[in-house]
């Protein structure tokens, strides 16, 4: 099963049908048809989901990337980009591995030091966004990192990160609700 988050509803790629809570859809146009319901989530029932998923976005720049939900101690690292609250992620490089991308992003955008490693693999997301008349397919590979340095936070301001902080787990629950939705999903799975 995928998920993918679009910016006021998610599509979810399955083999089967899951749930009743869905609105089943076919096509992209169907979801037209329906969006003025309540229903903000819909399902595509395909026996190949991942290459179901992929020929419904074909018509999207497909971009891979990396990030990490990172601990401290008990305390958890968030940035804030572009008004919302995210976790550190970003383009892997040519031949590089999602573990050496996520690590090389989070200290990239949050200043962070070489005390820092991947403990275990999480999840993998998938949002869609725009830039001009570009649409965007991202799939995202989380990692759960810990950090044992004292390095100063420093957001790299030319990603559109204007902060980096630490935040215990009840603050790191509050900016989940007012992140992305896909920020918000991975928080709520990951069950740190």
């Amino acid at each position: 099963m995928y998920k993918v988050f679009e910016s006021t509803f998610e599509i979810i790629f399955s083999k089967k049908k899951i749930g009743n809570n869905f609105i089943q859809i076919f096509r992209s146009e169907d979801i037209e048809d329906v969006y003025t319901s309540n229903y903000k989530t819909f399902l595509v029932v395909d026996p190949k989901p991942y290459e179901a998923l992929i020929k419904w976005y074909q018509n999207h720049i497909f971009i891979n990337a990396a990030g990490g939900i990172v601990k401290k101690d008990e305390l958890f690292l968030w940035i804030f980009r572009n008004n919302n609250w995210d976790f550190p992620k970003g383009k892997i490089e040519n031949n590089e591995s999602y573990k050496n991308a996520a690590m090389r992003e989070v200290k990239e955008e949050c200043g962070l030091d070489d005390y820092i490693e991947v403990l275990n693999p999480l999840h993998k997301t998938f949002h869609v966004y725009s830039i001009g008349q570009k649409k965007y397919l991202k799939l995202t590979h989380w990692f759960l990192m810990n950090y044992t340095g004292n390095a100063v936070l420093s957001p790299q301001y030319e990603e559109g990160i204007t902060k980096v902080v630490w935040v215990n787990y009840s603050e790191s629950c509050e900016h989940a609700k007012m992140s992305f939705k896909s920020i918000h999903d991975l928080w709520i799975r990951s069950k740190i």
